[in-house]
């Protein structure tokens, strides 16, 4: 070897890597991929005529091909013009997934203002009480779930049927569980049975029966009301019925005396 001949390097193997990885791991000449072949970083411009080991002037080539090319450099500038576009393909990727994080930051914000209004709806029909971490991490749990218009409306229904108030104001300790419990409970309902606003009421219904009365067989119930309204047609009856009767007793024999009766 003489003086003006350059000393070949190793090329380091995070160097080699990153090549491979731009690379697809795949022969740039022949089209070849590993593990089918063993793959070289191949220098564009040899290292006997003044090339280095920088990334741009590296390709992955498989064993057969670098070893056919020798030190013949790359001059019809095609691998070059490859080696650009994945580059810039490369940034454009990197580019897009910033883009898409960022995008992600944003709904996760603006996930959390929206989280925190129905915090502050819930917090505002209770009046006197507030809504607690755990709390606050199951209504973003129904957030996730039910969306906010639902969640709004169903804050609404639940208030109006389980929140009771003492002569002070203040929100009473059960009723105010028995509220934020229900919420979610409502919007499953409201959910399954948005189609049909006829069985959403019985529902509703059935809400008004499990708050006012000691006792409610929950699924007597409902057969009984769907019974029921298929004679009447208006479930605005059982409705007003749930809220007349005085226990689970009256109320079954009253839907029952309109079963019958048309069946007579």
């Amino acid at each position: 070897m003489s003086k003006d001949t350059p000393k070949r390097k190793p090329i380091p193997p995070k160097v080699r890597f990153e090549v491979f990885k731009r690379d697809s791991f795949k022969c740039q000449y022949c089209g070849q991929s590993s593990p089918d072949v063993i793959l070289h970083a191949d220098h564009i411009k040899p290292v006997s005529k003044g090339g280095d080991n920088s990334i741009i002037n590296l390709i992955t080539a498989c064993q057969g091909c670098n070893s056919g090319k020798s030190n013949v450099e790359l001059d019809d500038g095609s691998a070059l013009a490859k080696q650009k576009a994945q580059m810039d393909e490369l940034n454009e990727r990197r580019e897009q997934l910033q883009m898409m994080m960022d995008w992600r930051a944003s709904l996760k914000d603006m996930d959390t203002e929206v989280v925190e209004t129905l915090v502050d709806e819930i917090e505002s029909v209770m009046s006197t009480r507030e809504v607690n971490e755990q709390g606050e991490r199951s209504v973003r749990k129904w957030f996730k779930k039910y969306g906010y218009t639902l969640l709004s409306e169903c804050i609404e229904l639940s208030a109006s049927q389980y929140l009771r108030f003492d002569d002070e104001g203040n929100c009473e300790d059960q009723a105010a569980q028995k509220f934020f419990s229900m919420i979610p409970r409502i919007a499953a309902n409201k959910m399954k049975f948005g189609d049909d606003p006829d069985m959403a009421r019985l529902y509703y219904a059935r809400g008004i029966l499990r708050n006012r009365l000691s006792y409610c067989n929950d699924q007597m119930a409902i057969d009984l009301m769907i019974a029921a309204n298929e004679i009447v047609g208006d479930p605005e009856e059982m409705v007003e019925l749930a809220k007349r009767v005085r226990n689970w007793t009256q109320f079954r024999d009253q839907v029952g005396e309109i079963i019958k009766g048309a069946e007579q």
